[in-house]
């Protein structure tokens, strides 16, 4: 079956170009694809071989890629996912013509379950795949194409390993029989329980003859515990067809049933037989196998019971065809694991013996387990491998290589074999991953004996002698009594965690770690994903927390959505028309943020949006395909939506604390820009945590470590007061410029109709960006517009400077003016004819970043006040790059929670900061609103803008009107940036005026035109009366 992937003799031959490091993956189903993947992105000096053709004691003639046996070769009938990588990975296989996307009908549920009020049938709706010539053969053409394209850094090797030993000089030695051993530096084993493309006997043997270098890890495999069953597989003729109009179902209240699946024909799936028939694979509950599984069990009566609640709960009477079934019913002692390794790592490991086993077992019994599981596998095993030959996992240790183990939680909704896993309660998971493996009996017994399990809720000896089982069972008991004794203790006060620094690193071994507890304040992506990252790799056991992760937010520029007639600080409602005045358009070049983003559009929070490039001489030219996304009811409520949706994920582990009482929000809620409930101070306590207050008194805190992910010079001049913020906000002063941005919304009373969405203006120094916020939101949701248009329109970066800079008060008239007029001429149409009105024209004085940290380090951290600030300004202005900053940040607290000091660049790097456009490659360009991913031939990033703001500029100017942050009380007050009092509809007074003035015709307002003599519609007032702007 390999004989495409090897030659026979360079199977055997060193690469001619030496590696620095070797690694042996015995295994080829799909954590070992994962883990092969991921140590390819992240090392270039390894040499990797895979041995997918493991010696299977049961199934001598076994040939990699096809099954012999329904259960010992176990694969899934379909893909699907709950989180964003994996997903992001099948959309991948299905471009590249692996995978077929199945309906999200095909998996049904029948009965209800308790708990859950559902209905007697009701669909599993989840996007599923079905990978084309089956699941056996998918992780054999993914290996092919991996061996082909890595350039001999990948090579699939034909033969069998017989046994592996380890070596005085460290490493092991792989024997083949006859053929000559060789040498790796470290031994990967993979095995799946949801995708068996190997019996997990052979990994047993070549584990045996490991000993005793493998002893470790064989102890650590012995607490897993599976939820075992009963299994039939049937065939029936004539088939069923659309007798059955699904393909799966999870059965709920009936322990006879608890799986059904129609195994589709498959050419790799030997087993089927006769190949006319239709064959389906049943499973019962681990309760019913408990049961009816004992001494002399009668198979064939347990079988047929199986199969007429079968018939009954489908709804088929298959009297009149004819059943076979295939093989004797099964007793299956280890289908799936009811438990996993403490801290989901992706894999148990050796670090002394250099030998490590990942699988689906360390993370869940599903496609995406495996996945996931040899991801991270792959992830840590590429960081641990040094060029001298050795593995140092740093920070994590013995105990955290190889733990205790976890029962997973009960949960509702699985499917395949993980229905049987997160549907068993542990008293009917009475088997270990030692049945019938003696020398791994011999060492749990070992264990038991040296008191290494008394901590262990897994009480199931059931292989080892019945005096052990009691004995065991009696200490626990013992144990449990004692530990209620005496456990009422004296509050302590707790001692600051001590972060280490840099000097106190280098000169001190081991660096001692510290949970932290940590606050976020941000309202935006920088601030949400630093928070979300955290708090999932204190879930993976790569950061070490005390508590949750406390997020306090408000609203962010990526809330800039305004409804027509109401304030712009009022949550958008269902249906009303809208403007997004801020955020215009997300891309995605970075893997993990396209994920994240992919997952949002699965929710249905977003949508790809189409858009183009639109220049006077070459009109409108698509940009395909689509490169982004906007949200279906506005950005605003895609940020509530993403952030909702994330933080239900990571649960305890993260705490949000809003500006308003209510959240998430509902329609038409207000969010006060200057509510009592938003966190603006922060102060430094004498034994060097932080403490947080709101505008009420309350206090938050303490905390080890405060992060900030925002970037306006006036909050950062307001909040940062603090001597121990000093340094932090003078930095930041120094060097952080932004460029102004004028944005302007416009209803046209009469459709423009244009065969177009949205678009990037070139060759026009008036505009920039046009779009049309009708045609944002999906087929589904509401846009009662009343027949009018709804556009945002934005300038270029140098015209915002100017027009603003020459004429403050009139450049809100003078942009509306510009931007329809300009428009126009582009399209060669008379946009006046269709009555444009002035809702709201906006000049964002720091709109977008225009310079950018003199490191990658992506975020800043001062190790001494233990305080840091991420943003989009450190990596590239946008969304992505925002989000991409706050994970930045995330990772460096962990790595400082486990006792690694923070990289040095992050730590107010020194140097002139650079024009941010430096960072515009590899598939970026930066443009006049903002950096994205994207492609187009006459598409070029923009250059660095002649003027740009300093915080210097910008108290020059808030100060001359005593504004907020700058000597006033306006904007506390309830006024805007402007001073405009906040308490009334854009619809309503001196605005409607405005809007009226600004809905003339052009020979109406001549004086706009011109030198710019205008006049201001609106006054910008100060707390006190009437001030410049």
């Amino acid at each position: 079956a390999l004989a495409s992937l090897c030659s026979p003799g360079a199977s055997m031959a060193v690469a001619s170009q030496a590696k620095d490091y070797r690694v042996c993956v015995l295994g080829g189903g799909m954590s070992a694809l994962a883990a092969v993947e991921q140590l390819t992105q992240m090392q270039s000096r390894l040499e990797i071989d895979v041995f997918c053709e493991l010696y299977d004691p049961c199934e001598p003639n076994h040939s990699y890629g096809f099954g012999q046996k329904p259960y010992v070769d176990y694969v899934p009938e379909f893909l699907a996912s709950d989180g964003p990588e994996f997903a992001a990975q099948m959309r991948e296989w299905e471009r590249e013509g692996l995978l077929l996307r199945c309906g999200e009908n095909s998996v049904i549920q029948l009965g209800v379950a308790e708990g859950h009020n559902n209905e007697n049938q009701r669909f599993l709706q989840r996007q599923r795949y079905k990978p084309k010539g089956g699941a056996m053969q998918l992780c054999r053409q993914l290996l092919r194409k991996h061996a082909t394209s890595s350039a001999g850094t990948v090579r699939v090797r034909a033969e069998q390993p017989w046994t592996i030993s380890a070596t005085t000089r460290g490493g092991w030695l792989v024997s083949f029989g006859k053929a000559p051993q060789e040498h790796y530096h470290f031994v990967l084993l993979a095995y799946d329980f949801c995708w068996r493309l190997t019996h997990v006997k052979a990994i047993r043997e070549l584990l045996d003859s490991g000993m005793p270098h493998t002893k470790k890890l064989i102890g650590c495999f012995g607490e897993l515990h599976a939820a075992k069953c009963l299994a039939l597989t049937f065939s029936v003729e004539p088939p069923l067809g659309r007798a059955v109009t699904w393909d799966a179902a999870l059965v709920h209240g009936n322990p006879v049933l608890k799986w059904a699946f129609r195994s589709h024909h498959c050419e790799a799936a030997v087993w089927q037989r006769p190949r006319g028939a239709e064959h389906w694979i049943l499973l019962s509950t681990s309760e019913h196998s408990q049961e009816r599984f004992g001494v002399r069990w009668d198979k064939q009566k347990a079988g047929q019971e199986m199969l007429d609640m079968f018939a009954k709960v489908a709804g088929v009477d298959i009297s009149e065809r004819q059943v076979r079934f295939v093989g004797n019913p099964y007793h299956w002692d280890l289908p799936a694991p009811r438990n996993r390794p403490r801290g989901e790592l992706g894999l148990l490991a050796d670090a002394k013996h250099a030998i490590g086993w990942t699988g689906d077992f360390c993370v869940e019994p599903t496609p995406e387990g495996c996945w996931l599981a040899g991801s991270r596998a792959g992830h840590i095993l590429a960081g641990a491998l040094q060029s001298n030959g050795q593995v140092d996992f740093g920070h994590l240790s013995d105990t955290e290589l190889l733990p205790p183990w976890e029962y997973h939680p009960m949960r509702f909704g699985d499917e395949d074999l993980a229905a049987l896993t997160f549907s068993a309660t542990p008293a009917a998971s009475a088997y270990r991953g030692t049945c019938n493996w003696e020398q791994a009996e011999e060492i749990m017994l070992d264990r038991f004996k040296h008191g290494e399990l008394a901590d262990s809720d897994h009480v199931w000896f059931d292989h080892l002698p019945k005096n052990a089982q009691q004995e065991f069972a009696r200490k626990r008991k013992l144990r449990a009594r004692s530990s209620t004794v005496g456990s009422q203790q004296p509050d302590v006060h707790r001692a600051p965690a001590r972060l280490v620094s840099r000097a106190a690193a280098e000169a001190a071994a081991p660096v001692v770690a510290h949970s932290l507890r940590v606050a976020v304040v941000g309202s935006g992506p920088a601030g949400f994903f630093c928070a979300e990252v955290l708090a999932e790799l204190a879930r993976l056991g790569k950061a070490s927390l005390d508590g949750p992760v406390h997020l306090f937010r408000s609203r962010s520029k990526l809330s800039a959505t305004q409804m027509e007639t109401d304030h712009n600080t009022v949550y958008p409602r269902p249906g009303e028309p809208f403007f997004d005045y801020g955020c215009q358009y997300i891309t995605a070049g970075d893997p993990w943020f396209r994920a994240k983003m992919e997952a949002s559009e699965a929710k249905g929070f977003c949508h790809r949006w189409p858009v183009g490039v639109l220049s006077r001489n070459a009109g409108y030219e698509a940009i395909e395909p689509a490169p982004g996304w906007v949200g279906v009811q506005g950005m605003w409520m895609l940020q509530e939506q993403m952030f909702e949706y994330l933080a239900v994920q990571q649960g305890k582990r993260l705490k949000l604390h809003h500006s308003v009482a209510r959240w998430p929000p509902s329609p038409g809620q207000r969010f006060n820009d200057h509510s009592p409930l938003r966190v603006e101070k922060y102060s430094k306590n004498t034994d060097g945590t932080w403490t947080l207050e709101n505008g009420n008194g309350d206090r938050f805190g303490p905390f080890d470590v405060l992060v900030g992910a925002y970037d306006s010079h006036t909050h950062t001049n307001v909040q940062l007061q603090d001597p121990a913020t000093r340094r932090m906000r003078e930095y930041l002063h120094a060097n952080l410029r932004h460029s102004p941005v004028i944005t302007a919304m416009v209803i046209f009373q009469r459709p423009l109709a244009l065969p177009f969405n949205a678009a990037y203006v070139i060759g026009d120094s008036r505009l920039a960006w046009v779009s049309n916020n009708n045609m944002k939101v999906s087929k589904n949701v509401a846009f009662k517009a009343g027949g009018r248009e709804f556009w945002t329109f934005m300038a270029p970066a140098q015209y915002s400077c100017d027009s603003f800079g020459s004429d403050g008060k009139g450049y809100k008239q003078r942009a509306f003016n510009d931007f329809v007029t300009a428009f126009g001429e582009i399209l060669g149409m008379d946009l006046w004819s269709h009555s444009p009105s002035l809702v709201r024209a906006l000049h964002w004085e720091a709109g977008l970043p225009c310079t950018t940290l003199p490191s990658n380090a992506g975020c800043l951290y001062d190790s001494e006040q233990r305080l840091g600030w991420c943003g989009h300004w450190a990596v590239h202005g946008s969304v992505e790059g925002a989000a991409l900053s706050g994970r930045r940040m995330a990772e460096l607290i962990a790595g400082v929670s486990l006792g690694r000091p923070p990289p040095v660049d992050a730590e107010y790097p020194e140097g002139m900061w650079p024009d941010i456009g430096h960072r515009a490659e590899n598939g970026y360009v930066r443009l006049s609103n903002g950096f994205f991913y994207l492609q187009h031939p006459r598409l070029k990033s923009i250059p660095p803008p002649i003027s740009s703001l300093s915080a210097v500029d910008t108290e020059a100017f808030w100060s001359q009107h005593a504004a907020w942050g700058f000597g006033g009380t306006a904007r506390s007050q309830g006024s805007d940036k402007g001073h405009l009092d906040k308490g009334h509809a854009k619809g309503c007074g001196r605005w409607r005026q405005n809007v009226d003035k600004c809905s003339a015709a052009p020979s109406e307002v001549e004086e706009w035109t011109g030198q710019h003599q205008l006049r201001p519609q609106r006054r910008w007032l100060t707390a006190r009366g009437r001030g410049g702007h």
